[in-house]
């Protein structure tokens, strides 16, 4: 069964230095939450040039007038991956997937959804 979760949740989160880097430290509530099935809203911001989108970025915050501009810190963004092409819109939307809770993402991201859908 899929839980609603919400950006403040995400955002348990704090940076720890190790090993001469920084890694993130999850709290409990959110580390319990890594391959689970999860909705959440948010805002797409496209990673690939077409209406439809298979692969994006969903933010917690709407895009800005500065479409470069990064749409906020890791904890505010999840990298999604969906079979079924979502529209792209303006319009916040609810996406359904299997949240993955990243470690050590190459790109900085802390979160992942496979599996998604749109809806919840």
């Amino acid at each position: 069964a899929q839980q609603a979760i919400s950006w403040d949740t995400l955002a348990q989160v704090e940076l720890q230095r190790q090993d001469g880097r920084y890694v993130p430290n999850f709290a409990p509530e959110v580390d319990g939450l890594n391959g689970e099935e999860v909705a959440i809203q948010g805002f797409i911001f496209p990673i690939q040039q077409t209406l439809e989108q298979t692969h994006f970025i969903l933010i917690a915050f709407p895009l800005a007038d500065c479409f470069y501009c990064l749409p906020g810190a890791s904890e505010s963004m999840i990298e999604v991956k969906t079979s079924q092409p979502v529209d792209f819109t303006y319009d916040p939307i609810t996406i359904t997937g299997t949240l993955e809770v990243l470690e050590s993402d190459p790109m900085g991201m802390y979160y992942r959804l496979t599996d998604a859908r749109q809806g919840s």
